[in-house]
């Protein structure tokens, strides 16, 4: 082959490809808007999922749950946002009442004058409120593991903990 004839078959090979690119990102900005309206269905459907499922009496937050109560098996699925609150870590004391007390006998206090399960970080922040301090990097994750293996608290959902004696019967670890 020729030189002209190579520099011909270069640039026809370069044209071929810089239109092939062009396709692909088009294909792909297509594809991007596309899961992005998926993703808004997805999460809309779950919401519709959990009300459904609250209105039904079910107990905990089941909304990526399939039929059969198991996880779906694909770790693919982008969960929508947790409602949980917000883990603090600047809290000032405004009392000292829980200052000499372990996590599990504060955490009984913050439960029963609440009357309802709470997430470890609300407890973590009313411990905070009262006096209780943590050394720890992860202070929510050691407030878990204590209620975990505590026989007085019951879990009711993922990071969410009751008294036992105040748990409902149907309510179980999830």
């Amino acid at each position: 082959m020729s030189g002209k004839q190579e520099a011909s078959e270069l640039e026809r090979g370069l044209r071929e490809a810089l239109a092939l690119r062009r396709m692909l990102r088009e294909r792909m900005a297509e594809t991007e808007t596309e899961r992005e309206s998926l993703q808004t269905r997805f999460v809309q459907n779950e919401n519709e999922i959990a009300r459904t499922l609250s209105a039904l009496g079910h107990p905990g937050p089941v909304a990526m749950m399939g039929l059969d109560g198991r996880e779906p098996r694909s770790s693919s699925i982008t969960r929508p946002p947790l409602n949980r609150p917000t883990l603090k870590r600047d809290i000032k004391p405004a009392s000292l009442r829980l200052r000499h007390l372990n996590v599990p006998q504060a955490a009984a206090i913050l439960l029963e004058e609440a009357s309802r399960p709470q997430h470890v970080h609300e407890l973590h922040n009313k411990m905070l409120e009262n006096g209780l301090e943590f050394r720890g990097a992860h202070p929510a994750i050691s407030i878990a593991v204590s209620l975990s293996r505590s026989k007085k608290f019951r879990k009711v959902a993922p990071g969410t903990f009751a008294l036992a004696d105040l748990a409902e019967p149907g309510q179980r670890a999830s």
